[in-house]
């Protein structure tokens, strides 16, 4: 068995390549968060989609008041809160109206620019590819790391 030879993709691109709607959306979102190409775009929109799949899913049990299906349920409310998507007090619900700008909101680049250290979003990339944002006592190189809470 050991390491596969070829990785499983990180997300899905896009049904059809030349919608105008959609490219459109894609560029405003790169351009206000500071994005390197849309790749990263759609990896956020992946990572959301598997969130509502799941969610959805769990909706749709008979039975998620007591068993495997509140367990379930529970661990999913409890990653997400911890990934700082969601509030504490946060319901099922509260994932389906989840948005990409959420989950693009918890990249350490966004962090950044957030706490005040840059004044851009281009800007708080590159302190962080030059090496210059620590997260704790490990200094961190990647602008998509995710923050958790």
């Amino acid at each position: 068995m050991g390491e596969p030879k070829f990785s499983r993709p990180k997300f899905d691109t896009p049904s059809h390549p030349w919608k105008a709607a959609r490219i459109e959306e894609e560029h405003a979102i790169k351009a206000q968060h500071g994005l390197k190409n849309m790749r990263e775009i759609w990896k956020a929109k992946s990572q959301l989609r598997r969130h509502r799949r799941q969610a959805m899913r769990l909706i749709g049990m008979i039975d998620t008041s007591e068993g495997h299906g509140k367990k379930e349920m529970e661990d999913l409310l409890h990653s997400l809160h911890n990934k700082g998507l969601i509030q504490s007090d946060a319901t099922l619900d509260d994932i389906l109206s989840l948005g990409t700008e959420d989950i693009l909101n918890r990249r350490l680049q966004a962090q950044v620019y957030y706490k005040g250290l840059a004044t851009t979003m281009k800007q708080a990339r590159q302190l962080v590819n030059h090496g210059l944002i620590c997260i704790g006592e490990q200094k961190v190189t990647i602008p998509s790391y995710p923050v958790s809470r």
